[in-house]
């Protein structure tokens, strides 16, 4: 509770001084890779890693504190991959990751330089950034004698706060009332490590290895946002400060609303297909996003560039009468080539709210789950209430025929222009006909029984996305 007071605490602060300074408030996202050193103990050339591409989203505060420099505060949340894929170039040797993809939260406090000029500038900021570990990493406890050579194997958490100096830049293209469009680079350092992964590796059956993958929370990405100004620059020779006259509000209406490309930008949430009965409600939540370009024409749209999609094969054991007795993640992605297709219907006369229809198809180019050499297993033991349940699992990966197929999904959508120079929408989705992206066989014994399982995963499911399109004729409109 004091964690969620806090977070609105810092955003209704925020928000006072967008209204009462009327600076700036820039919303962002992108794609991330972070940044996580590993070790394979004892060492083993044979063996790589695979850390995919994931995404970052936030907001920012812009506060003016002198005619080219300005105070930032942000909000932030960060994909990252704790623990890696390990690979080997031998066909006997297997594979186990223990991987989690759970976004960290964060804010941040910096400066920003400005370089003025007439229809763009260029920035440069560092910042501070305190972050937060994952909550069930912070009571995470390796089972007893579940270790190697005296290392505890699993999820370590080794601090619930993170620390991490952030720099970044990039270029801001204005648009109607001052409002600006961003593009740039994002790194961060962290400070100090946050967890640690260590993944047994197991050799023809017997544990040889252990792949051992460290977060401080440190990334490097690239964003695309969108800024909405309170208050434009003190005027100077390279920049005017002046009102932009309603002709030219209304020739930027008419340019987002002409044909032409547009950019876009689409983060969502999907629900799992088969709902897992458990407490844990992020168990069926898995997260979505995608970058592009696309084409309007006469009330339709084309669009494609790059999605990447999460998702997950948990799995658990129901047992006693109680669900869940037994409880384990498995996380993954794919990424691939979305192509979509919509029509747009217009709802008035200026065309500022439209309702339509969408399909899509997902070209499937990439699978964190892809590895033939997977499995693992051990003593596991839980209380709930009074009972204390104790159990042996294993499980091991079937491989599955993944490559180059498509994922499709079909919706509904409500589309409004969007401070006159682009267009915001929300669309209801349903994800079907995506092909088993991950197999799991799970063997359980508890109290003299043997229970098999069999899980799938994919990209079935329901969404629900919020995108930004912004069409370049806007751009032009400003000059």
């Amino acid at each position: 509770m004091k964690k969620t007071l806090f977070i609105f605490g810092f955003l209704f602060l925020n928000f006072l001084t967008f209204a009462q300074e009327k600076t700036a408030f820039e919303i962002y996202t992108g794609p991330s890779k972070a940044i996580l050193p590993f070790e394979v103990i004892p060492t083993n050339f044979n063996i790589s890693t695979s850390n995919p591409l994931s995404y970052h989203l936030g907001l920012s505060f812009i506060t003016e504190i002198a005619p080219t420099w300005q105070l930032s505060t942000q909000v932030e949340f960060f994909k990252r991959h704790l623990g890696t894929f390990a690979f080997s170039s031998q066909a006997d040797t297997i594979r186990i990751t223990g991987y989690s993809t759970d976004v960290i939260p964060l804010i941040a406090l910096g400066i920003r330089k400005n370089w003025l000029g007439f229809s763009h500038s260029y920035y440069f900021q560092p910042s501070l950034s305190l972050m937060k570990s994952p909550a069930f990493l912070d009571v995470y406890e390796p089972e007893p004698g579940d270790e190697f050579n005296g290392i505890p194997l699993g999820l370590v958490s080794a601090s619930n706060l993170g620390l991490g100096i952030r720099l970044e830049g990039g270029v801001k293209r204005y648009l109607t009332g001052g409002n600006y469009l961003t593009l740039g680079l994002r790194y961060q350092q962290g400070l100090r490590l946050m967890d640690q992964m260590n993944a047994p590796i197991f050799y023809r059956g017997n544990l040889e290895h252990v792949l051992v993958a460290k977060s401080k929370g440190s990334y490097l990405g690239a964003y695309i946002g969108f800024g909405i100004s309170g208050q434009k620059f003190k005027k100077s020779p390279s920049h005017s400060n002046k009102h932009i006259p309603d002709e030219l509000n209304l020739q930027k209406e008419k340019a987002a609303g002409e044909d032409g490309v547009y950019f876009f930008m689409l983060g969502g949430i999907r629900l799992r297909e088969q709902l897992l009965q458990n407490p844990y409600t992020y168990s069926n939540i898995s997260g979505q996003f995608q970058l592009g370009i696309g084409y309007y024409f006469k009330d339709f749209s084309i669009e494609t560039g790059y999605g990447n999609y999460s998702y997950n094969n948990n799995y658990q054991l129901d047992w006693d009468g109680q669900k869940a007795v037994f409880m384990t993640f498995e996380h993954f992605s794919a990424g691939g080539i979305p192509l979509t297709l919509k029509y747009h219907l217009p709802l008035d006369e200026r065309k500022n709210w439209k309702i339509g229809p969408s399909f899509s198809g997902f070209l499937i180019l990439s699978n964190t789950a892809d590895s033939p050499y997977y499995y693992g297993g051990g003593q596991r033991t839980t209380t709930i209430g009074d009972q204390t349940y104790e159990a042996t699992s294993s499980f091991e990966a079937l491989s599955t025929n993944w490559r180059s197929m498509f994922s499709y999904r079909a919706g509904l959508f409500t589309e409004r222009r969007f401070l006159n120079s682009s267009f915001l929408s929300l669309q209801f989705s349903r994800n079907f006909g995506s092909p088993v992206l991950s197999r799991l066989v799970v063997d359980y014994q508890i109290e003299g029984q043997n229970i098999n399982q069999i899980h799938e995963g994919g990209l079935n499911g329901y969404s629900l996305e919020l995108s930004l399109r912004f069409p370049i004729k806007v751009l032009m409109a400003v000059n």
